[in-house]
């Protein structure tokens, strides 16, 4: 087919015009823009040095310069079109906090007896793990998705990822295929490279600053992280704990102790807010043509 750029090719013959194409006429102009399990798509040669996007598809990488040209095109239709921002989510103590049914203490074991009868914990049986969403993060979820596009980022496996998200986003409503997790990241902390947005578009919302390469640590606004079980145990606990048992000390380890985060004053309601303000700011006199050079770090670092 005349005009056709062969721009997509399997085993020889053009998906688009279906004409046979050669090899090494492909290979000299091949950008190597999609590799699937480090084989490039259109070319087939082998390409080591991608980026992993194993979260959108397994196997899928891609190159710098698609990886650029996407975050490009996808900040500028979602500021000029949708008038979203991105936003990207810690999820362990920041939207839920998860813990192994089988770590709970004493003190801890009568949730399990509750869940019937509440709609913010959940227990997931195949691995073992209690959920428990942070108060107000329904109403967060909602409100942000108004004014976002929204990723999830986290160092938790694709399990307990999963596990937490069908109990937080059961429709698939708010994040669809945009969930980060451990495998996903070859990087020892977190980066803005694998989130399909410009970074003068993104804004993070998590717990931990240092999490997060130093470049992209403007883009940050810290949240208090949220530990509605106990913490875990250390050194001087357990001398305690033994020093209770044989001494006969009087414990309230039975007693049940769980204080929740407010809904109206809560960390989830205050960085609400502050979305709500940097999004107005944001996009205030703007017209469709000059929002797109804008950057949202002005905004969170005034």
């Amino acid at each position: 087919m005349s005009g056709c750029d062969h721009c997509t090719v399997l085993h020889g013959v053009c998906c688009h015009c279906g004409s046979s194409v050669d090899g090494q006429q492909i290979f000299k102009r091949c950008g190597h823009w999609v590799v699937r399990h480090g084989r490039c798509c259109r070319c087939g040669s082998p390409q080591p040095n991608c980026l992993p996007f194993d979260y959108i598809s397994q196997g899928l990488h891609l190159s710098y310069e698609f990886v650029g040209s996407a975050k490009r095109l996808v900040t500028e239709n979602s500021l000029r079109r949708k008038k979203k921002l991105h936003l990207v989510l810690g999820l362990q103590c920041i939207l839920v906090h998860c813990r192994h049914v089988s770590r709970l203490s004493n003190g801890e074991k009568y949730l399990l007896e509750e869940i019937e009868s509440r709609d913010d914990l959940w227990v997931v049986e195949a691995l073992d793990v209690l959920v428990k969403l942070r108060p107000f993060v329904r109403e967060f979820l909602r409100e942000a998705n108004e004014m976002f596009t929204m990723y999830v980022y986290t160092h938790l496996s694709p399990e307990w990822a999963e596990a937490a998200l069908k109990f937080l986003d059961p429709q698939n409503v708010y994040f669809r295929h945009r969930v980060i997790t451990c495998p996903d990241n070859t990087y020892d902390m977190k980066t803005l490279d694998l989130v399909l947005a410009e970074e003068r578009g993104v804004v993070i919302i998590d717990n931990r600053c240092r999490a997060w390469w130093p470049e992209h640590r403007r883009n940050l606004r810290p949240i208090a992280s949220y530990g509605y079980f106990e913490p875990r145990r250390t050194v001087v606990d357990v001398a305690k704990s033994i020093k209770r048992k044989l001494f006969g000390c009087v414990t309230n380890q039975n007693i049940p102790i769980h204080r929740d985060e407010s809904e109206k004053d809560g960390a989830l309601a205050n960085a609400l807010a502050f979305l709500k303000t940097v999004h107005e700011k944001f996009f205030r006199y703007v017209h469709q043509d000059t929002v797109y050079p804008r950057d949202v770090r002005v905004f969170l670092h005034p």
